[in-house]
C-alpha cells in the first residue's frame, strides 16, 4: 500500500505524489479529487515506461512488415509488352520468362 497527495486528474488517470516525493501516474476511481491524500496499491499505477516501448516496437513492427512487402512486391523488369487496343484493351506485360 502506498500513500499519496492527488495533484491532477486527466481522462482516466489521477497525478499523484507520493509520500517520499515521487509523482506517478495512477488509474482514477471514483471519489477522488484533488488534494485528496489517497491510499493505493501497486496494481493502481500506470508504468508509463513500459507504455511508451510498447507504442514504439509496435510501430517498429509496422513498418518492418510494410518495407518486407514492399521488397517481395517489387514488379520484375519487363521485356515487352503487348497491347491489344479494342473496347475493352488489354495490356499484357511480360518479362523474360
Amino acid at each position: 500500500m502506498f500513500k499519496g497527495l492527488v495533484m491532477e486528474i486527466k481522462n482516466n488517470t489521477a497525478i499523484v505524489m507520493k509520500d517520499d516525493g515521487s509523482i506517478i501516474k495512477i488509474k482514477y476511481k471514483d471519489g477522488i479529487n484533488v488534494g485528496d491524500k489517497i491510499i493505493f496499491l501497486k496494481e493502481d499505477i500506470i508504468d508509463i515506461k513500459n507504455y511508451g516501448y510498447k507504442k514504439i516496437l509496435s510501430i517498429a513492427a509496422l513498418f518492418m512488415v510494410a518495407i518486407l512487402l514492399y521488397l517481395n512486391f517489387k514488379p520484375t523488369d519487363l521485356y515487352a509488352v503487348v497491347s491489344l487496343d479494342v473496347n475493352p484493351s488489354i495490356d499484357l506485360k511480360l518479362d523474360k520468362n
